[in-house]
Parts: C-alpha cells; structure tokens; sequence
C-alpha cells in the first residue's frame, strides 16, 4: 500500500467514524478486509434517518456487518411465500460479469461462487481451471469472515461484493434460518455493460431500482 494509499484510507476512516458518532452507532471492525460488529442500534422499521444512512455505509465499507442482541425481532416461524415453489421451479441463466463495479463504492469485486457453470469461449477443462484460480484468491483467509452465531443474531452481507457459505457445523441439531433476500441492481462490468438473462425472465418478482454511488466514495 502506498503513502498516498493510506492518507486516503485513514481519512476515510475518520470520516466514517464522525458519521458513526452522529448516529450513535459504534462499529468494530472485526477483519482487515470484511467484517464488522454494530453497535448501538435496536434494528426495526422506525430507524431514524441518520442510523440508516451509517448503517448503509459500514456496510459498504465492511462488506458484512452483525448485530447482537436483537432479541425483538424473533417473531417465531413464518412461511414460505406464494411465490417460492414457482421461483424454484424455474430455470434461470444469466451471463454475467467476472468482474463487476460496485454501484454504491466503485469497487470491483469477483462475481463467482458456486453458481457460475462456464466461462463464454472457455471449454470445461479451461474454465474449471480458470475458476478455481479465481475462487482462490475470493476464499483466502484474509478476505473471509466467520461468525459464531448466538441467539438474537443478525447479520446482513453485501452479495454485490460477498459470497456466503453455511458450514455445517452443528451436529444433529435442528437449524433454523430466517432470511430476506432484497431485490438488487443488475451487474455491470468495468467499460459499464450490465449482465444479460439468457434463459427465464425474474423481472415481474420485484422493480428494480438503479444503486447510486453514495456521498462517502464520489
């Protein structure tokens, strides 16, 4: 990292953290790269403006952000939505970027993980190869985040620039998971063309709105 570098990140930081401070919201990073705890904030949909916007940011800056002790919002097992069973019925086929630009940071990250099954041009052998020279560099301890979950838990992981894996870790207990997918902007790659459906269409299930860079990193 050059001087110039960390200049420019260490007056990031402070900017950041003025912005925690007028929220009330302590952030403790937890990973050189990912990674960090939330503090001050009992999450619910009455959230004051402020605390909305830093927790957005820590979140862009941090990649996953966990908050504890949010025992308020167990409201038992729900259901499945009306539209699960069509959702997973369905094929979809996207092409998308390798590499993609964040719209909130302008970061470019990998845009891999399990679901990706070649590579335009590559054979088999060629983008397996590929693949898992680029899955390494994503999954190298330094870049990963693990958290050992404890009751009234919640964390939120950014998957424009994550990948999440469950371990399974717990035995024979049973494991319930109470998760919200939010509908996300479409990728695009570095000269700015956004990925393409190649087969099913996912537009009906939500509007999608353009990201706009935030304020912190214009």
């Amino acid at each position: 990292m050059t001087l110039a570098q960390i200049e420019t990140r260490a007056d990031r930081e402070a900017a950041a953290a003025k912005i925690y401070r007028h929220a009330g919201l302590t952030v403790d990073r937890l990973g050189e790269h990912i990674g960090a705890r939330l503090g001050g904030v009992r999450l619910g949909g009455d959230l004051p403006a402020e605390q909305v916007e830093a927790i957005r940011l820590a979140l862009a800056i941090h990649k996953v952000v966990v908050f504890t002790e949010q025992h308020h919002l167990d409201g038992g097992r729900g259901g499945k939505p009306a539209q699960y069973q069509e959702f997973t019925s369905t094929e979809f086929e996207t092409l998308h970027p390798v590499v993609r630009v964040h719209p909130e940071t302008g970061e470019r990250a990998l845009l891999l993980g399990h679901f990706a099954k070649s590579f335009p041009d590559l054979s088999s052998t060629e983008f397996h190869s590929l693949f898992q020279l680029l899955q390494a560099r994503i999954t190298r301890l330094e870049n990963t985040f693990r958290w050992h979950w404890r009751l009234g838990d919640v964390a939120i992981w950014d998957n424009r620039a994550t990948q999440h894996y469950g371990i399974a870790d717990y035995g024979d207990q049973e494991r319930e998971l109470h998760r919200i997918t939010l509908a996300g902007d479409i990728p695009v790659n570095v000269d700015g063309s956004p990925s393409r459906p190649l087969t099913g269409d996912a537009s009906h299930y939500s509007e999608v709105t353009p990201a706009k860079r935030l304020d912190f990193f214009a």
